[in-house]
């Protein structure tokens, strides 16, 4: 018997979760049959079972599906990525951890399922679906109404409560497994102790720091067989990702002069026609292919174009010559003459907000409004009532006193309400925006003679002859039979080649290039059948620009070698040296921190720290400082240090007063802060993210995709 027949057997009632609820769920077993494309690709391995491309790109599509349906919106490439790794995501739980909830006996009876959906602990799904937004409360009776009218719905939404049936044990499961691992977190009475101790002891410090950026890097001579010596030593260090470096040409998909010539040459053949129209919004509806044509402006905001030609008389009639504005050739006709029109407001206002708050709160604030503007209304002093009550705190103390302000300078329904006022005072409503209601009291308006202008505008953008064209070098390029020919080419066409270095096998963006379809080049950089040197044998079309690319150099997944990383190596045995350099000349150097400073030179400092505790991360003028604050709590008081080479350079540390922590009678306090920081990681993610590990889980997505 399903879940949903028990259901109705005790309250004849059904439901069914809006979309949006869906996409959260666990995926059921909708992977048995691994190949079942007849694809032998393999994306990954989850547990030692074998993931081919197929069945994961099978799995990809009905994601999509579910969440493209629960936003009601298609997703595009951007979002992809995140798609992927929650599909991952879900295979990795059908494969590994549901195993685990099954040895563990985790089990989710329908008598569990009825609770939350009708009984004391209602599934979030369903309370965030029947959530009345008004008011904020879950509403039974509308799940019911809902329920009831199941069979009227569209097959999809059916088909969606079927799939809702289905996954909602499987949450639960979940949630238990969680919870199981949360309850298994212990803190003992000694590390709630030590938690109170690094809270409460405090030690005053003193410290003698040279940063190792003191000694310039050109001082210091390091040979090629220290480098060397290091990199054997640390290989660990330099253990990443698979990467390649490429050169690409990258030819923008531009209109060329001839395309400019002939736009400009279209607007130059109705220039007459548009001086003569008398219907001026049907003829730009006709031949503009920009939205926004019509404006009202003052003699001195006319268009550039239109003034050089004009001169110091505005003619009604004149229509300019093409001239490009914003990469868009535009005509500017001045129609009419508007006559006066306000233009710029100057107004005192009394907000009283209303973001964040409840129906119900509204509506008291609205009334609180109304009765303030009574007040001002019947001669009570605004600048007094716009201290009292305004909760603009720019302006409230200068009795909501705002600057001389123009066009576009407010939210619309502020600037509808002060620039449509005839005359000043105080505006007899309130004005609501969406930061609250305003009582507005108009000081001053300024008018301006205005004039109607119309504008009709053409993209300039590259035609067909010139894609054909541009395409043909790119093409070109790609064609060539060695590098050689390739390098030719390049020079031929005048293009310059483009470098990118160390560019992963999950990268999203190639340089200043972040066009979603750029993986289609850095994919083909990463295929097995690309060898060092070869040129990309199609043209890739990226963010408006033809891309041909040539691989430079690869390096697998793992050790880097030492050609790659001869940079971070040989900064790594600069700092070694300076360390060396400090610590030899700290040598033997006696006396109070001060005496050692002035012996050692300019660049060494004497700093200090009171009331530092354990938990505190950083040295005043130090920063980071893990080692110097490690040693300082095993010191006694008065007791100074060796020198200790810390993150940042050399430190000396005293400990000039040490300030234990008094015991108390309880430290159940302590504890609980301890269990909250240990039980974070038995989250959904921080789950996954061990089950990979400990299963050896693989995945190779970004070779797909």
């Amino acid at each position: 018997m399903s879940i949903i027949t028990a259901i109705q057997k005790r309250t004849g009632l059904l439901l069914v979760v809006i979309l949006g609820a869906l996409a959260a769920f666990v995926l059921t077993d909708l992977i048995g049959n691994a190949g079942r494309m007849g694809s032998d690709q393999v994306i990954g391995e989850i547990d030692g079972t074998e993931i081919k491309y197929q069945d994961f790109n099978n799995q990809l599509q009905i994601m999509r599906d579910r969440m493209e349906a629960a936003n009601q919106n298609k997703l595009n490439e951007s979002q992809m990525p995140m798609v992927r790794t929650q599909t991952w995501n879900e295979l990795v739980t059908q494969y590994a951890l549901k195993p685990e909830w099954e040895k563990l006996g985790i089990m989710v009876t329908q008598e569990e399922v009825i609770d939350m959906v009708q009984g004391n602990n209602i599934s979030p799904q369903i309370k965030q679906a029947f959530t009345d937004p008004e008011t904020g409360v879950f509403d039974k009776d509308k799940v019911i109404a809902f329920i009831r009218n199941l069979q009227n719905q569209s097959p999809q939404a059916q088909q969606q409560f079927a799939v809702f049936e289905q996954q909602l044990p499987e949450s639960r499961r979940s949630e238990k497994y969680e919870n199981l691992l949360r309850k298994s977190v212990y803190v003992t009475t000694a590390e709630a102790k030590r938690r109170y101790e690094d809270e409460t002891t405090k030690l005053d410090l003193k410290f003698l720091y040279v940063p190792y950026a003191n000694i310039a890097d050109s001082t210091v001579n390091v040979t090629p067989d220290q480098i060397q010596e290091y990199y054997n030593n640390h290989k660990e260090d330099y253990d990443d990702a698979a990467s390649v470096a490429v050169e690409y040409i990258a030819i923008p998909i531009a209109p060329s002069k001839a395309d400019s010539m002939e736009v400009k040459r279209y607007l130059s053949d109705i220039k007459n026609k548009f001086a003569s129209a008398q219907n001026d919004t049907s003829f730009v509806a006709i031949n503009s292919q920009i939205e926004t044509n019509f404006a009202e402006l003052s003699k001195s905001n006319l268009p550039e174009a239109i003034k050089k030609e004009m001169g110091e008389e505005v003619t009604i009639g004149m229509v300019s010559d093409p001239t490009i504005v914003k990469g868009v050739y535009t005509m500017f006709k001045v129609v009419k003459e508007v006559g006066q029109v306000v233009d710029s407001v100057k107004a005192n206002h009394i907000l009283f907000s209303t973001q964040g708050k409840s129906p119900e709160e509204k509506l008291a604030i609205e009334t609180k409004a109304k009765e303030v503007l009574a007040q001002a209304k019947n001669g009570g002093s605004f600048s007094a009532l716009a201290k009292e009550y305004s909760e603009d705190k720019s302006n409230s103390e200068k009795g909501g006193e705002l600057d001389w302000f123009g066009r576009n300078a407010m939210v619309k329904p502020f600037e509808d309400a002060t620039f449509g006022a005839t005359q000043t005072g105080i505006l007899p409503e309130l004005v609501e925006t969406n930061y609250g209601y305003h009582i507005i009291d108009v000081k001053d308006l300024k008018r301006t003679n205005k004039y109607l202008v119309a504008s009709v505008g053409r993209l300039l953008e590259p035609s067909q002859s010139t894609r054909e064209t541009l395409y043909r070098q790119a093409g070109d390029l790609a064609s060539s039979k060695n590098i050689t020919e390739y390098e030719e080419r390049t020079k031929q066409y005048n293009l310059l080649s483009l470098q990118a270095n160390d560019v992963k096998q999950n990268a999203r963006s190639l340089n200043n290039i972040y066009d979603p379809s750029i993986r289609q080049a850095i994919r083909w950089a990463f295929e097995e059948n690309t060898s060092i040197g070869d040129i990309s044998n199609e043209v890739f079309e990226v963010d408006n620009q033809y891309i041909v690319m040539t691989l430079k150099s690869r390096t697998k997944k793992g050790i880097q070698p030492l050609s790659k990383v001869y940079e971070q190596v040989r900064r790594k045995v600069i700092e070694e040296a300076k360390k060396k350099e400090i610590l030899a000349k700290l040598k033997d150097k006696t006396g109070t921190l001060e005496e050692i400073a002035t012996a050692f030179g300019e660049q060494a400092r004497v700093l200090s720290q009171p009331n530092y505790t354990y938990i505190t991360t950083t040295l005043n003028g130090v920063g980071f400082a893990p080692k110097a604050v490690g040693m300082a709590f095993g010191m006694k008081e008065g007791e100074t240090s060796k020198p200790i080479a810390d993150e940042t350079g050399i430190v000396i540390m005293k400990v000039e007063k040490y300030n234990n922590a008094g015991e108390v009678a309880d430290y159940a306090k302590y504890k609980e802060p301890l269990v909250q920081d240990r039980q974070q990681v038995f989250n959904t993610n921080g789950i996954l993210r061990a089950i990979k590990q400990l299963t050896d889980t693989e995945e190779n997505i970004d070779s797909f995709y």
